[in-house]
């Protein structure tokens, strides 16, 4: 499993909103300046993240976004699932993925299905107000 670019930008602009949250609405273009993400980069993520109700978006003067959430509830996996799509490590453990004709003899199939797990289960509990922490040093 290889997290995109997409994937890791958004991280950045949940934190980033979640930084700021006292400040109100936020202009894409300081999230843009603040995390060196080109704007334009930033506009394709916005809806996904809009659309899912994470990030909330004004348009006109006064403008910007902010959280639709509390940074607590948001988590890492959530996230990457939204712009990654599955973050199963082989496609025959997918959620809704095909069978594989070898599955009822496959003597991988539990290590992928193993791993799936931890993977998904570690993910669902680092939520974005942990990630606000670690340059305090207080997590991971």
């Amino acid at each position: 499993m290889m997290i995109s670019t997409r994937g890791r930008y958004a991280l950045r602009v949940i934190i980033d909103l979640a930084e700021q949250c006292s400040s109100g609405n936020i202009r894409l273009k300081d999230i843009s300046e603040r995390q060196n993400i080109s704007l334009k980069y930033l506009e394709n993520i916005m809806p996904l993240l809009v659309k899912n109700k994470i990030v909330e978006g004004v348009h006109g003067k006064g403008g910007g976004y902010k959280l639709g959430k509390d940074p607590q509830e948001i988590t890492v996996g959530e996230i990457l699932r939204l712009t990654e799509g599955s973050l199963a490590p082989v496609s025959c453990v997918e959620c809704g993925g095909a069978d594989c004709n070898k599955k009822l003899t496959c003597r991988t199939l539990p290590v992928w299905t193993h791993l799936d797990k931890i993977i998904t289960e570690y993910l669902d509990s680092v939520s974005i107000s942990n990630l606000m922490k670690v340059d305090e040093g207080m997590w991971i």
